[in-house]
């Protein structure tokens, strides 16, 4: 038995306006209802669509907006941390440097002082000044002489002097080359000296022989000597000479000058 199709089911729907009296009528089937529902859902799933895209669109352009800004933030924060730990890097390292100059400025300057000390040791000292003819450098008594006092145990205004007796036919001689500035003789009451005979070496060095007794002056005043040359003659056995050695004024001690 064969079973009969079932056929297209249709439907009519009437339009029947108020004011008038003529009715029109639209036939509609359930293919066309179809077709329209899935029309409308379709126009509405579009319409959704773009407004989900325009709004992930403005979301992404915000965000992302705020991402650039942000990660530029994040940069210039790190930034600002590299230039901060260069700062502490330049300190650390300017105060060793610093302290390395100062240290240094300052061992200059000991080294400087340590020089001018040595300097002013050396003008003072004569066992350290320049060997020359000028410089007085020898033994002031030509032949055999005892020291009789001792310079550095020597009171009085000058206790540098060398104090020493020589025999007769021993000489007084110039300690070094010089002019004869002065020549002077003492009355045996006012000196224990008789004669005093200062040559002056023309560098800041004197020298002065002080003899007692007799003896033979050879020197004249404003005579030029050399080193060794006679000055005066001993002709007393227990004759006393007296020698100074002067620097820019001030008495030195003659030991370390050719009289040990």
């Amino acid at each position: 038995m064969k079973k009969k199709k079932r056929g297209i089911s249709r439907y009519t729907v009437m339009f029947i306006p108020d004011t008038s009296d003529n009715a029109s009528s639209y036939e509609l089937t359930f293919d066309k209802l179809a077709r329209w529902i899935v029309l409308i859902l379709s126009f509405f799933a579009i319409i959704i669509c773009l407004f989900v895209s325009v709004i992930l669109r403005n979301n992404e352009a915000m965000y992302g907006e705020n991402g650039y800004e942000a990660r530029i933030e994040a940069l210039r924060e790190e930034n600002n941390a590299l230039k901060q730990e260069l700062e502490e890097i330049s300190r650390s390292s300017e105060k060793p440097a610093g302290n390395g100059k100062n240290k240094e400025n300052k061992e200059n300057k000991t080294d400087k002082d340590g020089k001018e000390k040595e300097e002013d040791a050396e003008s003072t000292d004569p066992s350290k000044k320049p060997q020359g003819e000028d410089i007085p450098g020898v033994f002031p008594i030509n032949g055999s002489a005892a020291i009789i006092s001792d310079p550095t145990s020597q009171a009085g205004s000058n206790p540098y002097r060398l104090i020493m007796a020589a025999p007769s036919g021993c000489e007084v001689i110039a300690a070094a080359g010089g002019v004869v500035e002065e020549i002077l003789e003492y009355e045996p009451q006012e000196n224990e000296f008789r004669f005093a005979i200062r040559v002056d070496h023309k560098n800041g060095y004197e020298t002065v022989y002080l003899i007692s007794g007799d003896p033979q002056i050879r020197a004249l005043k404003g005579a030029e000597v050399a080193r060794g040359d006679v000055l005066a003659a001993l002709s007393d056995d227990e004759t006393i000479v007296g020698y100074d050695i002067i620097y820019e004024g001030e008495n030195l001690d003659p030991s370390g000058l050719g009289t040990e």
